[in-house]
């Protein structure tokens, strides 16, 4: 389950999206009988655990197993409606990073951000960023700029993010009193 060196980018020290829900509560989720077969009788394996879409937003079953254990959307088509968004992917997998990763800076996030396509440098990040900024979907603590340390951003949204990528949403100004 846990793995130092493992191919997964968004959970760190897990191998998988399976295995870091898992993780967080095992008694959760008992193991079960493979089927109710004779012949199943004594082999166990480990339940289907609920997840939610980051597009839509519906629940569907992560499975134990290396290449399910990951989705992070519930059909092709949630997949799609990110991927066919200009900039989509891109954007949708620095939220994805924020979300998991708690306050980050521009160069950690251009660390994290592995794609064969593109390697952004700290600067295209915050010039990305910028924008969910002004959408009020990430936040940005520039307090730390004054004491003399790297901007932190961080996500500001428990809404999926596939949806807020693809639709491009803004949520309404806070206006302080």
């Amino acid at each position: 389950m846990l793995g130092s060196g493992t191919h997964n980018r968004w959970y760190e020290r897990h191998c998988s999206r399976y295995c870091y829900i898992y993780s967080q509560n095992p008694e959760k989720y008992p193991k079960v009988r493979v089927s109710e077969s004779k012949h199943h009788k004594n082999h166990w394996m480990r339940p289907h655990i609920p997840a939610m879409c980051d597009t839509c937003g519906e629940n569907f079953d992560l499975i134990d197993h290396e290449k399910e254990g990951n989705k992070q959307f519930c059909n092709r088509e949630c997949f799609r409606k990110v991927l066919t968004t200009k900039h989509g992917h891109r954007d949708w997998t620095l939220l994805k990073l924020l979300q998991l990763g708690g306050p980050l800076t521009a160069a950690e996030l251009a660390h994290r951000f592995v794609s064969n396509l593109t390697s952004p440098t700290p600067r295209q990040i915050g010039g990305i960023l910028k924008l969910y900024v002004a959408r009020g979907m990430v936040k940005c603590n520039d307090e730390e700029i004054v004491r003399g340390a790297n901007r932190t951003y961080q996500l500001n949204t428990d809404l999926p993010l596939g949806k807020v990528v693809a639709e491009k949403i803004r949520l309404p100004k806070v206006t302080k009193t």
